[in-house]
């Protein structure tokens, strides 16, 4: 298995993600779709529990030929410890496009860099549709801490949608300065 398109959707619980996984040959996937949309408005966590169920990584790393990576979430979003465990799982990977919900929790930390998490990351495209205006600010001011020290030294280009304003002006002028022609910004 090359190759794997996992869409997981509706109220699918935790041990049905686990347990089809368990049938499949992570070791040798080198690109994994995922599409997450979850539809219980009771369970607030749902995509952390499904995160945290198909990057398991207690015993073995289960993705660590992974090259390319796409994530899309719809109604809810993941929390910053559902990324660390989604991204540690995967130390390999390369290209990288992330579409969000509005309630995501992307938080580029120091954890990361010490941890080694995306270091051989080439290409990155991040796009939060349903972002408001204002509230991106802050995902640009850790994107732009993480890259500063040169921590991904192979990446070649970032790519980040969202509905910019005036007030993430400045915080996008940081980042341009520390990527230079690598960012690339689509306001939507």
């Amino acid at each position: 298995l090359n190759s794997l398109s996992l869409e997981i959707g509706g109220l699918t619980s935790d041990e049905v993600v686990g347990r089809m996984l368990k049938l499949l040959v992570l070791e040798n996937v080198t690109r994994l779709e995922l599409k997450l949309y979850p539809l219980d408005e009771r369970r607030e966590y749902v995509i952390d529990h499904w995160v945290f169920t198909i990057f398991d990584d207690r015993i073995r790393i289960p993705f660590v030929n992974l090259e390319v990576f796409s994530l899309e979430l719809k109604h809810f979003g993941g929390t910053a410890e559902a990324f660390h465990q989604m991204f540690i799982a995967m130390p390999n990977v390369r290209t990288v496009s992330l579409k969000l919900s509005r309630d995501t929790v992307l938080l580029f930390a120091n954890m990361w860099e010490r941890e080694g998490v995306l270091r051989r990351l080439r290409s990155l495209r991040i796009s939060l549709p349903e972002t408001r205006p204002d509230a991106f600010a802050d995902h640009l001011y850790y994107l732009d801490e993480f890259f500063r020290d040169e921590h991904c030294k192979e990446l070649e280009k970032l790519e980040i949608e969202f509905q910019g304003t005036d007030h993430s002006m400045s915080t996008k002028a940081n980042l341009q300065k520390t990527l230079g022609e690598k960012l690339h910004i689509i306001n939507g």
